[in-house]
């Protein structure tokens, strides 16, 4: 994560952060809220990219406030995988040159998984990745419909 964002920001200061994985089909959801900022005022280098405050993002993105149960930070109801994580760490990198800002490596140990029974095998705490149609940000393009390709010799399922 970038040192400059809210949420590095907000997870260095509380300690614990919720992971919310959202389906392919959540995208045009994540996308209404990828030009907002929850700093305010915005950063000026976010400024001149575009961005724009937002108190509200659960609201702004259509998505609705669940609450955790072993932390304070709430998850995102409709994303089907969701972690409830206390921070570790944080390793800062080496500054880039002429960068505003460094890069942090935050090391975070799951408290609790969530994950919505449409995508668990039955009967199991294992997700049925037949089921699971998760969103993928590659090169600031979303992507979806993963293809199993196979599995290693240590799969359970």
């Amino acid at each position: 994560m970038s040192s400059a964002t809210q949420g590095a920001i907000n997870l260095l200061q509380d300690g614990e952060c919720t992971l919310n994985f959202p389906a392919a089909s959540l995208w045009a959801n994540v996308e209404r809220i990828a030009r907002t900022t929850g700093a305010n005022p915005v950063p000026p280098h976010k400024a001149e990219l575009g961005f724009v405050h937002d108190a509200d993002k659960f609201a702004l993105g259509g998505f609705a406030i669940q609450p955790s149960e072993l932390i304070l930070t709430p998850r995102i109801a409709e994303c089907p995988l969701q972690f409830e994580t206390r921070l570790l760490t944080c390793h800062r990198s080496a500054k880039q040159q002429g960068a505003s800002s460094t890069h942090l490596i935050m090391e975070v140990d799951v408290q609790r998984v969530h994950a919505h029974s449409s995508i668990v095998l039955p009967g199991t705490n294992h997700i049925d990745t037949a089921r699971w149609n998760p969103l993928f940000y590659v090169f600031r393009h979303y992507f979806g419909d993963a293809v199993d390709l196979g599995k290693t010799f240590r799969a359970e399922h």
